[in-house]
């Protein structure tokens, strides 16, 4: 009898180790598919035939829906420019031009992927509603405190992700979206 419950426990055990790893695998690390932009990651075969079973269990565990990559391509950060992980006790700014597509924006998440409660009220921008400069180039605060012009709320002492999506993107970001211009992400300090 003893040696049954040794025996059920290494192999609940090697499951729920099991079970771990894959969640893991699928809410952190990107597939193999994966293309690279500074800090930002994306794949082409995200919402199409072509994606692997690795790549729509990620859609899967993280997303409601993926648009095929003609519609949406969707970049995914979770380190700032500079490699290091994204945290809600830390102020950055995102900066650049508007991406190549007819319409974008950007949004703060969990790490679980769904939105973080705020009493802001903030959760992302967009192409409709950012501000720019004289230059044609937008700044967007990412800070638990109020920031002046665009400003995005975020939780601190938690890890976050950014979640860029561009929208009917051009010929040329569909061609090559390793290429793109996109945002930097800069962090200004820490609490």
């Amino acid at each position: 009898m003893k040696k049954n419950l040794i025996i059920f426990a290494i192999v609940g055990l090697a499951i729920l180790a099991g079970a771990g790893s894959a969640m893991v695998r699928l809410l952190v690390f990107p597939d193999s598919s994966s293309i690279r932009v500074g800090p930002w990651r994306t794949s082409p075969a995200t919402g199409s035939e072509n994606a692997g079973p690795t790549l729509r269990a990620i859609i899967a565990a993280n997303g409601l829906l993926a648009l095929t990559h003609k519609e949406a391509i969707y970049f995914v950060a979770a380190t700032d420019s500079s490699g290091s992980f994204l945290s809600g006790s830390c102020r950055y700014r995102v900066e650049g031009r508007d991406p190549d597509a007819r319409w974008w924006s950007l949004t703060v998440y969990g790490l679980d992927r769904f939105l973080i409660p705020n009493p802001a009220k903030r959760y992302s921008a967009s192409g409709a509603n950012v501000t720019r400069d004289a230059q044609g180039r937008f700044t967007i605060r990412l800070a638990s405190a109020a920031q002046a012009g665009n400003w995005i709320f975020v939780v601190p002492g938690h890890q976050f992700l950014l979640n860029l999506r561009a929208y009917n993107p051009s010929p040329a970001m569909l061609a090559n979206p390793g290429g793109a211009e996109l945002p930097s992400i800069i962090r200004e300090g820490c609490a």
